[in-house]
Order: C-alpha cells, then sequence, then structure tokens
C-alpha cells in the first residue's frame, strides 16, 4: 500500500512525505519512506510482541527500537513508534460500554 504523510507546520508550510506500508497477517509490518529524499530508505519493521527495528540507510545497519523509546516521534513527524506498532486496540485500551439506547 502506498500512503502520503503532510506534514503542517504552525506557519501552514506543508511538506509531503510518500511512504510503502506491506503487512503480513496482523502481526508483521513494514513501513519504508520512499520520497523526500532526506527520508528515503528509512524504514520500520514491525514483528510479533512488540519488537521492532528501524533501518537507516545513511549507517547501512539496523537497530532494534527499545520499549523506552517508542513514546518517541518517528521521523520527525508527530506519531510515535507506538502508533505504528502492530498491536489490536483491544490490547490497548479497556472498552467499556455506558450505554445503549432502543432504535424505537
Amino acid at each position: 500500500m502506498r500512503c502520503s504523510i503532510i506534514l503542517i507546520d504552525k506557519n501552514g508550510k506543508k511538506k509531503t512525505r510518500e511512504a510503502t506500508m506491506v503487512q503480513k497477517g496482523t502481526s508483521m509490518r513494514i513501513f519504508r519512506f520512499t520520497a523526500l529524499s532526506s527520508q528515503a530508505g528509512i524504514a520500520v519493521l514491525l514483528l510479533p510482541n512488540e519488537v521492532m527495528y528501524l533501518y537507516m540507510p545513511a549507517f547501512g545497519k539496523e537497530r532494534r527500537i527499545s520499549s523506552s523509546v517508542k513514546s518517541q516521534k518517528f521521523a520527525g513527524t508527530d506519531f510515535s513508534y507506538d502508533d505504528i506498532e502492530s498491536k489490536p486496540y483491544s490490547d490497548k485500551y479497556i472498552l467499556k460500554l455506558f450505554k445503549t439506547e432502543d432504535d424505537a
């Protein structure tokens, strides 16, 4: 799947980043930037059990993302590593039904 991320700063200036995402099942995903030349090639691999790897092409190697930095911003966006994690919402949030109404 291809996607675009449009970043708008406080002055209204826009920057567009292009990315591709491939997912296998519900627990494996790879997210890779393809455009804005400064970001192209940066990739995040998400695996089961909250395992994440970040690939930085400038250094030519990958590194594992520790749980202590998952709340930090990802690649200059307002998203955190935790936001792109492949985890069902039911694992992160507790749902509670407050009220039901009849459809009369």
